[in-house]
């Protein structure tokens, strides 16, 4: 294609600038069509991977009571945010659960459950949690969380008073 070249009054030529589409490298060489179409195609395949990427991890879901219920005579502590509840996500396509609650009223330990969750976030493996987080007057508790329920294994002292109130939050990765 022919550019056009302006003349100044002073006689001084006065060239367009030249634009190409792409330039591959500090010495200006024009990418060729097939290197064009190679460089595309590469950006597609990692326009591609990062969806793919995405679509195996996922932020967490809002909390939801949807399926948690209380066993054996448990209680929510105070209000509606201590009611068994959890979220989940999606992490390299596996997912992962958040269990959290606060309750009362436990009169025995031994493994006894005191809250049901949906088979939907089932941990891969039964588990045993050494929680030390403290419960009322300082004490702590273990957790077993196996076949949609999470059960009182003991705690530090083995005195229960219906009064006593047992925090809980735990992760796990779901089957």
């Amino acid at each position: 294609m022919a550019q056009k070249v302006t003349m100044l009054e002073n006689g001084t030529a006065f060239y367009p600038a030249t634009i190409s589409e792409m330039i591959l490298d500090a010495d200006t060489k024009l990418f060729s069509a097939q290197q064009g179409k190679a460089l595309s195609d590469n950006v597609k395949k990692n326009t591609d991977g990062i969806e793919s990427i995405n679509n195996m991890n996922t932020a967490w879901s809002d909390w939801s009571t949807n399926g948690m219920t209380l066993l054996n005579g448990a209680k929510q502590f105070i209000d509606e945010k201590d009611y068994p509840q959890y979220r989940s996500r999606l992490v390299n396509g596996n997912l992962q659960a958040q269990v959290m609650f606060r309750i009362t009223n436990l009169s025995n330990a031994s493994d006894t459950s005191y809250v049901g969750f949906p088979t939907s976030i089932q941990p891969s493996t039964t588990t045993q949690l050494g929680y030390s987080s403290p419960t009322t007057n300082g004490r702590t508790a273990s957790w077993i969380i196996k076949s949609g329920v999470v059960a009182l294994h003991g705690n530090s002292d083995q005195n229960f008073d219906l009064d006593y109130w047992y925090p809980f939050f735990a992760q796990w990765e779901v089957n």
